[in-house]
């Protein structure tokens, strides 16, 4: 996920000034065309933005239309729903209720049916920019998005753009936009009405756009996405010192009566490359004589543009953020395991509580850290009932819970955890050679992870690392049909597709010395050591082990395959 996509779709105006009649058939045409895109210029779509004008009237049944076809398209592109972005227009001011405004002293009554398009999108009220306008904030591309309300003063009387600068100052001041700068992030802002006075005609930009151009250069926001001119337009100017590049959208919906001779209805597909410092702007445009599967009208390059893409640089180094691995107290661990905190943070028993499954005691407190980490390798050592396997499961709770706060938050999570059983191999699959029980292991650890993110798949029900999971198997059967060892390959599919969303895979193997034969561990070319060694370099993958302190097998003892952890039962 190297390449990611902002699509970006404005003034749609579901109403009756709708090129696509009602009920609006936009949804299936612009979802194919965004993955036939994406599959030819190789990204991945993360984020829808509506930037403004989604209606023609703002009543509630054509937000509900919108509502339905917006939806439909990201759910067609495995866009989260959570990653949909919208900001409102000109359009979306509901004039009847605006007249009520004043009689009623709610300022914000005027926007009450785009509120509840927007409550019943997310779930929540966080679209409602009372004191702040809302910031989404991406640790794991390193892209800070800025949604700015600029019709504030828009109603039935008064038709101009108009930003509140103590709202935007606030902002961009607060902690997001501050965290953002510190961390070398992208910063980009999406309005509806223009920002820079380029544009044609007064009424398009907003009234205090000088002063809101100034604010957004002093705060270092490199890109601008705006709407409401209904033809796609982009340009770089240079303010306080800085460049920002301004992209405005044309109207991926509003019929000809509302756009200019000779243009067509546009959207455009904003791809980022920070390896590269690029961002690519596709502008699609909507052809009725092309012909479809569907019959004729269809999305494609739009002519107007020599190039396939418009190219910008925007070189930003994001640092990589990874959601921090806190001790925590939650009733998930509670209710899974008897837990309330990691017994690891504790180094002597009689600080343990006493409904824990097991007393736990850690002889030494250097040597526990590693046992209390989501990363790096550690070999658990301890006699039966000291606590090695309620280790492991208490790290693939601790791991799990983890994983879905950094999806949710929007960063890359420490590691997802994997538990491996070696118990789980029939002695049939052991064979008798070195060769079958190393193959048998592996195979085991494979799937193993493959299942895991099956699983993780149906927790976290996020399409987007859905669409990702799909992606990383495709590539695995690719990988598959090359020489190798497939666990290699598995790493190579893990970290080209799923790098964006953990850090490493944390293999919680248990059942080692118990289940392997005594020539798996003297073997040095393909035992044991061969087996770690193509863990330790197939990719993405920390390990924790646990072995009996007594093992026959000395090699289990060495710190080379990680920190060693000496626990004792009390």
């Amino acid at each position: 996920m190297n390449r990611i996509a902002i699509v970006q779709l404005s003034d749609l105006q579901f109403g009756p000034k709708h090129t696509f009649g009602l009920s609006s058939s936009i949804a299936r045409q612009i979802a194919d065309d965004i993955l036939e895109t994406a599959e030819r210029n190789v990204f991945v779509p993360l984020y829808l933005l509506v930037s403004g004008d989604i209606t023609e009237y703002g009543t509630a049944n054509q937000f509900d239309e919108a509502l339905k076809q917006v939806l439909q398209i990201a759910d067609r592109t495995s866009v989260d729903r959570n990653n949909i972005l919208c900001i409102p227009g000109n359009h979306d001011i509901n004039w009847d209720l605006a007249k009520l405004v004043i009689q009623i002293g709610d300022p914000r009554l005027k926007f009450q049916c785009y509120d509840r398009f927007c409550e019943q999108l997310y779930g929540d009220g966080r679209a409602r920019d009372v004191r702040l306008f809302q910031v989404v904030t991406d640790y794991r591309f390193g892209i800070c998005i800025v949604l700015i309300n600029s019709c504030e003063k828009e109603d039935h009387e008064t038709h101009l753009g108009w930003i509140s600068e103590e709202k935007l100052y606030a902002t961009l001041k607060g902690k997001q936009c501050e965290e953002a700068r510190k961390q070398g992030f992208l910063i980009i802002a999406a309005v509806h009405h223009r920002i820079d006075i380029a544009a044609q005609e007064e009424r398009s930009f907003c009234g205090n756009a000088a002063n809101i151009e100034a604010m957004l250069a002093t705060a270092g926001v490199r890109v601008v996405f705006t709407g409401h001119v209904h033809a796609h337009m982009c340009h770089t100017v240079r303010s306080q010192g800085n460049e920002i590049i301004y992209s405005g959208s044309g109207s991926a919906g509003v019929d000809k009566s509302q756009r200019a001779d000779g243009i067509p209805n546009q959207y455009s597909i904003h791809v980022f490359d920070a390896s590269v410092g690029t961002m690519e702007t596709h502008v699609r445009a909507f052809n009725p004589r092309k012909k479809t599967a569907f019959g004729l009208g269809g999305w494609t390059k739009d002519s107007c543009h020599e190039d396939e893409s418009l190219v910008a640089n925007v070189p930003w180094k994001p640092a990589k953020h990874i959601a921090n691995n806190q001790i925590i107290e939650d009733p998930r661990l509670s209710s899974h395991l008897g837990i309330r905190r990691n017994p690891f943070a504790v180094s002597n028993a009689e600080k343990l509580p006493n409904d824990l499954i097991l007393d736990l005691f850690v002889e030494d407190e250097d040597r526990h850290r590693p046992a209390n980490r989501l990363s790096g390798d550690a070999i658990v050592r301890g006699k039966r009932g000291s606590g090695k396997t309620m280790c492991l499961r208490y790290l693939d709770v601790l791991g799990t819970l983890h994983f879905s706060r950094a999806l949710k938050e929007r960063k890359s999570a420490e590691c997802m955890p994997v538990s491996v059983n070696l118990s789980r191999l029939h002695t049939s699959e052991l064979g008798n050679s070195v060769e079958s029980v190393y193959l048998a292991a592996e195979a085991l650890i494979c799937d193993q992870v493959l299942d895991a993110l099956d699983r993780a798949v149906e927790d976290v029900q996020s399409p987007s690392f859905r669409d990702a999971v799909q992606r990383m198997k495709q590539r695995l059967k690719v990988l598959e049909t090359q020489s190798g060892a497939r666990l290699a390959k598995l790493g190579i599919a893990i970290r080209e597709h799923l790098s964006a969303f953990f850090d490493h895979v944390l293999l919680l193997i248990d059942e080692v010395a118990t289940v392997f034969p005594k020539v798996f561990f003297s073997e040095p070319s393909k035992g044991f050591v061969a087996w770690m060694n193509l863990i330790r370099n197939s990719g993405p993958f920390n390990t924790r082990l646990t072995v009996y302190p007594n093992d026959f097998s000395d090699v289990l003892n060495e710190d080379r395959f990680g920190s060693i952890i000496n626990l004792e039962y009390d």
